[in-house]
């Protein structure tokens, strides 16, 4: 869901039903950061769960009034299978056209480590 602030007042939570393409036929996403940019062009982080049934980092994309959903492409060495396990938690949109968000995955061993990824 969203919530949008104007003079101090927050909005009515609105419900995001965007998925990313391969998600679970039992979706399950959650988000837990959302920075935006002057334009208004909004990005918010967190996870979802894959067709494979895992949870994985998902990023979405705000603009002209609509959200669009996909799941980051997981670094190198990053696990696959029952350890699958990645996601994203904050993101800081700078100027006009640079954002960054950061997070962790799990690697084969299923030991924890820092990812981080920028728009273009």
């Amino acid at each position: 869901m969203v919530a949008t602030e104007s003079k101090g007042r927050f909005s009515g939570a609105v419900p995001i039903t965007t998925l990313p393409q391969g998600a679970s036929a039992k979706p399950s996403t959650y988000l837990l950061g959302v920075s935006c940019r002057p334009s208004g062009v909004c990005f918010a982080v967190g996870g979802g769960r894959n067709k494979a049934g895992h949870s994985v980092a998902m990023y979405m994309v705000r603009s002209g009034g609509q959200w669009l959903a996909a799941f980051l492409a997981p670094p190198p060495g990053a696990t696959a299978g029952q350890r699958e396990l990645s996601a994203l938690s904050s993101v800081s949109c700078t100027g006009q056209a640079h954002c960054s968000a950061a997070g962790y995955y799990h690697d084969g061993l299923g030991a924890p480590h820092a990812e981080a990824a920028s728009t273009p």
